[in-house]
């Protein structure tokens, strides 16, 4: 049979009601602070907690910004002291820096569309499709000129093997065409064979047999 709770007990689970609902007034008080407000609360101790959210949501991100923005000037301030520059100087001198890196990714993002437009308009066929034909040149990039053209001109054989097959006959005769389909073909196999034994991609294993000086004749009856 229940007991009837004691005068005592219902205050004390009256009391706990109580601090378990300020406990969620104070969750819901921290939840809808924007990251800075929330920063600055935590970064203060519990007496200054308690008078800080006692404030207006209004009040207390306005002391939270004009916290965090003297902190950010003596930040500042003493950067620029240890670099021996006045604040103003320093601040140009970090707008130089973005504006230079700014500078620098557009001209990236350049680089990369004119090495895709090359790849699509002078590396078709290539093995691998654009994408390889991109990371290839990508990574010739730093090479003398010399060597970066001799690769070139590699990966354009490579292109021309590849699509020789489907090439229309254009101004060559069908026996042209018979021979650059035959030499196509034989350059593909020994690069199969080449790839298989060497264990190295195929595109990397059509430059090789194509640098042979046994493959010469194949390489220019590709055309």
């Amino acid at each position: 049979m229940a007991t009837e709770k004691t005068e005592a007990e219902k205050a004390a689970a009256a009391n706990q009601a109580e601090i378990a609902k300020a406990a969620r007034a104070v969750a819901n008080k921290i939840a809808a602070m924007p990251d800075v407000t929330k920063a600055h609360y935590l970064a203060l101790d519990d007496a200054a907690q308690d008078v800080f959210l006692a404030k207006s949501l209004d009040d207390m991100n306005t002391e939270a910004n004009t916290a965090k923005a003297a902190k950010d000037k003596a930040e500042q301030e003493e950067e620029a002291r240890k670099a021996g520059v006045s604040a103003s100087e320093l601040e140009l001198r970090k707008s130089n820096e973005t504006l230079r890196a700014e500078v620098e990714a557009l001209k990236a993002k350049d680089a990369e569309r004119d090495i895709e437009k090359r790849a699509r308009d002078e590396f078709d066929g290539y093995p691998g499709g654009v994408t390889e034909a991109v990371a290839r040149l990508k990574s010739i990039a730093g090479l003398p000129d010399a060597d970066r053209k001799a690769i070139e001109d590699m990966m354009k054989s490579q292109a021309t093997v590849a699509k020789a097959a489907m090439l229309p006959l254009g101004g060559r005769t069908e026996e042209d065409l018979t021979k650059s389909q035959n030499a196509a073909a034989e350059l593909d196999k020994q690069a199969t064979a080449y790839a298989e034994e060497k264990k190295v991609s195929k595109s990397i294993a059509l430059e090789k047999v194509s640098e042979m000086a046994k493959n010469a004749h194949l390489v220019e009856a590709l055309g």
